[in-house]
């Protein structure tokens, strides 16, 4: 369920916005909450700007796995940063 993925996310956020080059653990621990969801879906970070990230959910081009990443998008909650 997006929801599960939304609220692990939610209780991570500080170590996410903490994060920096060479952090594998925090790579590794969105990668398993995102695999509980859908282990066919990856995943960017990009470096902060003005104190915010982007995180960007793919489907990498397989066809079959844009519904999923459509329905986590639109179970996002409102976050800072």
């Amino acid at each position: 369920m997006p929801q599960e993925f939304w609220q692990w996310f939610e209780k991570n956020i500080d170590t996410l916005n903490r994060f920096e080059p060479g952090m594998e653990a925090v790579l590794d621990s969105i990668s398993k909450a995102l695999a509980s969801y859908n282990p066919n879906l990856a995943f960017e970070i990009s470096q902060p700007n003005n104190g915010v990230r982007e995180f960007v959910i793919s489907a990498e081009g397989v066809l079959d796995e844009f519904q999923s990443v459509i329905d986590l998008y639109e179970a996002k909650p409102e976050l800072e940063g």
